[in-house]
């Protein structure tokens, strides 16, 4: 067998599927979709669900779970500290009134009952009264007070867990079918004296300038969102005037704010830059307000991810390296000396 022969059964034909990769263009499209798209595990199919609030984590790829759990515990923190006890605790005590009224209002409809039930019971079988007296006087807490006292230790136990679980689930991580990226769902509804996603993005942010230490090791950045929509322009201008209105006021005593639009997508169908950003632009008054590419106080976020659009109004984003924590963390070299 000469030598050119055993070079072609080692080696197989060229443009084969014998070879590391598979054959020709195949095999290199489907790994460079794969570089992008994570397994999607979870979720609704949408990329950032419509209508909720959160905040986007950009991470390490691959590490998607294991960074939601570091999200997670940072945004509860933070989200606690900001939270305003004198706002909240009304609303609470309001809730637990209501909790109260509807137990109280279910022990006296069943009252009537539980009484004739027990008076039936009683006459039905006298000859047992005894021996449940004795049972009852065997057993931990004497009689009937030790049942009431483990009832009501079972309804307390009951309670606490209830509130633990319901705390735990206010926060959700959300798998945005984009590796290296994960959404942090906030609790629905409005919830007097809560912060804002944009309030606990910036406070993890100035944490991590201040301490100069990243809390977390996959975690990178801290995108918060206040509006969702439809990865589409239709939809993006009707979602821009709620999304900007109540920061840029248009009245003689408004304070002018020096702004910028800030555009980024992933895995979407990328639109013409100046397109998005003049969906924003053109319904922010100028003057008061104007323009600053290079160092704007306030940026309108837009987040393109798959299907869907995130967008909010967030000051203060470039001075705090975009909620960067892994730069805000460095240590500049004049500091370290």
């Amino acid at each position: 067998m000469s030598g050119q022969e055993q070079k072609k059964r080692k080696y197989g034909p060229r443009g084969g599927g014998g070879g590391r990769g598979g054959g020709g263009e195949g095999g290199d499209k489907g790994s460079k979709k794969a570089k992008y798209y994570s397994s999607g595990k979870g979720g609704t199919g949408q990329a950032v669900p419509l209508g909720s609030h959160g905040i986007l984590v950009t991470c390490d790829a691959g590490r998607e779970d294991r960074a939601g759990d570091e999200a997670v515990a940072l945004i509860e923190e933070h989200y606690d500290k900001l939270t305003d006890p004198t706002a909240v605790a009304p609303a609470e005590a309001k809730a637990d009134a209501k909790a109260d009224d509807a137990a109280a209002a279910a022990a006296t409809e069943g009252g009537d009952g539980g009484a004739e039930g027990a008076a039936a019971a009683d006459s039905s079988k006298p000859e047992d009264e005894g021996k449940k007296a004795d049972d009852g006087d065997s057993g931990a807490g004497g009689g009937g007070g030790g049942g009431g006292s483990k009832d009501i230790a079972a309804l307390l136990a009951a309670e606490v867990a209830e509130l633990k679980d319901k705390k735990a689930k206010r926060f959700r991580v959300h798998h945005t079918g984009v590796k290296g990226c994960i959404y942090i769902l906030f609790p629905s509804g409005s919830v007097p004296g809560a912060p804002s996603p944009v309030d606990v993005a910036r406070s993890i942010a100035q944490e991590a300038k201040q301490r100069k230490q990243v809390r977390g090791r996959f975690i990178v950045r801290f995108l918060p969102v206040t509006h969702t929509s439809f990865a589409g322009l239709d939809e993006i201008r009707a979602a821009a005037p709620k999304v900007v209105g109540p920061h840029f006021p248009e009245g003689e005593d408004a304070t002018p704010l020096e702004f910028s639009v800030e555009y980024e997508h992933r895995s979407s169908e990328g639109f013409e830059r100046l397109e998005v950003i003049n969906a924003f632009t053109n319904v922010i008054k100028t003057p008061p307000h104007k323009v600053n590419l290079k160092s704007p106080g306030t940026v309108v976020l837009v987040q393109l991810i798959r299907n869907g659009c995130a967008m909010a109004v967030v000051p203060g984003f470039r001075d705090l390296a975009k909620f960067n924590v892994r730069k805000l963390a460095e240590v500049e070299a004049a500091d370290a000396a």
